[in-house]
């Protein structure tokens, strides 16, 4: 009962905003300039702001003329302020963390979040989340594991004292989420501090088998779990003895 009962007020959490979302996209092509133009004006003092010559712009071409498309290599330097700890760099608002990618080429990218970016993502998730459990209602009855953002080293700062990663994925969904989603998990958050690789891959492994009602898995890097189900032939025999003993007995120690 209680999955049903803590998806079920997650649903109904985010129903405010998936039908915010709903009544934005009659009107995208206007919903999306005015967010640009606003965030354009909210930054105009920054670094990037002021080099840019955000304070002139009044349109979408503008923008589009002063801000050409350009790829991480591109950020890196601004990102490099940002982790040296020199605040508006690229946002007025001020960096609370950076948050690693595995990235698919060029190994690990810091991408800088801010409080604002913090809700925007909130806001973005809530619309899936309903329109998932509307369609899927025996999702609501069953455990989920989520998995978005890379294991990382807790307590990791850059040389200005910014921190690297949030310390639980549940971080991503705001307070009261976090607390339902938490209620649901199928993986506990304290498994991201296992710091050995294959010891972290085998207790998740073990967390994910031994929930017979796993009914959602989101993970946001296909690599990642294709990595962690490589595993689920060699160490089978290990891990449904576990199972059956109750035991935990990873290939390295914990």
């Amino acid at each position: 009962m209680l999955p049903t009962a803590a998806n079920t007020l997650w649903y109904l959490a985010c129903l405010p905003e998936a039908r915010a979302f709903q009544r934005a996209t009659r009107h995208v092509a206007a919903t999306q300039r005015e967010l640009l133009l606003d965030m354009v004006r909210r930054n105009a003092a920054s670094a990037f702001g002021w080099s840019h010559g955000f304070a002139r712009m009044r349109s979408v071409a503008d923008f589009q003329a002063a801000v050409p498309l350009r790829d991480y290599d591109d950020y890196a330097p601004w990102i490099e302020r940002i982790g040296a700890g020199e605040p508006g760099v690229l946002t007025a608002e001020p960096v609370t963390l950076l948050e690693p990618t595995g990235g698919s080429s060029g190994g690990r990218k810091l991408i800088p979040y801010t409080a604002s970016l913090h809700t925007q993502f909130q806001r973005g998730i809530a619309p899936w989340i309903a329109d998932l459990f509307a369609q899927k209602l025996a999702l609501r009855a069953g455990a989920a594991y989520w998995s978005v953002s890379p294991v990382a080293h807790v307590g990791e700062q850059t040389a200005g004292g910014i921190p690297v990663g949030f310390n639980d994925d549940g971080e991503y969904l705001g307070s009261l989420t976090r607390r339902l989603s938490r209620a649901v998990l199928a993986v506990p958050g304290a498994v991201r501090l296992i710091s050995d690789m294959a010891a972290f891959r085998y207790v998740t492994l073990l967390f994910l088998l031994r929930r017979a009602d796993l009914a959602l898995v989101s993970v946001w890097n296909p690599t990642f779990l294709s990595l962690l189900l490589s595993q689920l032939d060699a160490w089978w025999p290990r891990l449904a003895s576990d199972i059956a003993e109750g035991t935990l007995t990873p290939p390295a120690p914990l």
